[in-house]
């Protein structure tokens, strides 16, 4: 059997997620969002009593793109209790990513869901997060 993932830009995102939230449901399928070099995969689980998602942070996870990630995180966080956000294969990071992964770990807003960030990064962004005392946070569970 053949798994489809859909693959979206961000307008179509937004005009995806205006029809949804018009009927007030959300599409539960699999997804590839990319955008100004910054790619989210977003993996549900298939589970009905389980409320949890994968979301894989892939290219630039910057200044320029953390709002990006930052409003599809949000929305996941509405129909999700278990979030798992991985970094894999990030090119740049900067202290701006760092501080949104940093508000969703320590948001009181978001203390009754369960949040993991793992990381895979290069030599010289571990030592951005060492630098900036931010360590635990990449392999946190909350």
């Amino acid at each position: 059997m053949e798994k489809e993932i859909e693959i979206m830009h961000e307008s179509e995102i937004l005009e995806h997620e205006s029809n949804s939230n018009a009927n007030h449901e959300y599409d539960f399928n699999e997804k590839i969002i990319t955008e100004n070099n910054i790619t989210l995969s977003i993996f549900p689980s298939k589970r009905k009593k389980v409320k949890k998602v994968n979301i894989v942070i892939e290219g630039q996870f910057n200044i320029t793109n953390v709002r990006f990630v930052k409003d599809h995180c949000h929305n996941m966080l509405q129909y999700f209790d278990l979030v798992n956000i991985t970094l894999k294969n990030v090119v740049d990071i900067d202290l701006a990513a760092i501080q949104l992964l940093h508000v969703l770990n320590s948001s009181t807003q978001l203390q009754h869901k369960t949040i993991i960030i793992e990381s895979e990064l290069s030599k010289d962004d571990k030592a951005l997060i060492i630098s900036a005392g931010m360590l635990e946070l990449m392999s946190k569970r909350k």
